[in-house]
């Protein structure tokens, strides 16, 4: 053993939460989920306002 192991005090480290300011790409995949989610419901909506009006789909 070529180095012994001494013990030695942790200190605490102050962990901060970076936010949206500073990562701002954190919040891509969220935006994503929700246009694709948004995209399929407006997709569903204007199939069924469409068969309601005219009684086919397109």
């Amino acid at each position: 053993m070529l180095h012994p192991h001494l013990p030695h005090p942790h200190l605490p480290h102050p962990h901060v939460h970076a936010g949206f300011e500073e990562h701002p790409w954190r919040m891509l995949p969220a935006a994503l989920g929700t246009i694709v989610l948004l995209t399929a419901v407006l997709i569903v909506v204007c199939f069924e306002l469409a068969k309601a009006f005219t009684g086919q789909a397109y």
